[in-house]
């Protein structure tokens, strides 16, 4: 029987992510991560400003990073970030559902429009987001 051998960090070495919600928190730390280890990553999000101040950051680790502007709450903004992802890096390898919203409110005092930016932004933004890249 052949023995498996654990995986190393020398896997990620020149894969291709993409990265929602990658320009601040929690994205912008795991972008930072696949930087340091050799990855080309793109990061997405709605504030170009965010992206533009991470990316800086990511290319002091591959100049290969950057980054689209993309709303998850918008599928057609969500094929062209993965379809641009594809016709820059030429494929993705990994792809990294991190874009969420929360309304920090008490549940009574939800709105529908609140509920509907929480699902889009959350779920089908990710759905969407896998199902272009499934095409692919």
């Amino acid at each position: 029987m052949e023995k498996k051998t654990a995986h190393s960090f020398d896997d990620i070495f020149g894969k291709k992510v993409l990265i929602t919600g990658g320009s601040k928190g929690i994205g912008k730390e795991i972008a930072i991560e696949f930087a340091k280890l050799g990855s080309d990553v793109i990061i997405t999000g709605r504030s170009e400003k965010d992206l533009e101040e991470t990316t800086r950051l990511l290319k002091k680790y591959s100049s290969s990073c950057d980054y689209l502007v993309g709303d998850m709450q918008d599928v057609n903004s969500v094929y062209s970030v993965v379809d641009s992802t594809v016709s820059r890096l030429g494929k993705i390898d990994i792809l990294i559902n991190n874009a969420g919203v929360n309304i920090t409110k008490p549940s009574l005092e939800v709105t529908e429009e609140d509920w509907d930016q929480v699902l889009d932004t959350n779920l089908k933004g990710t759905f969407f987001a896998h199902k272009e890249l499934g095409k692919i």
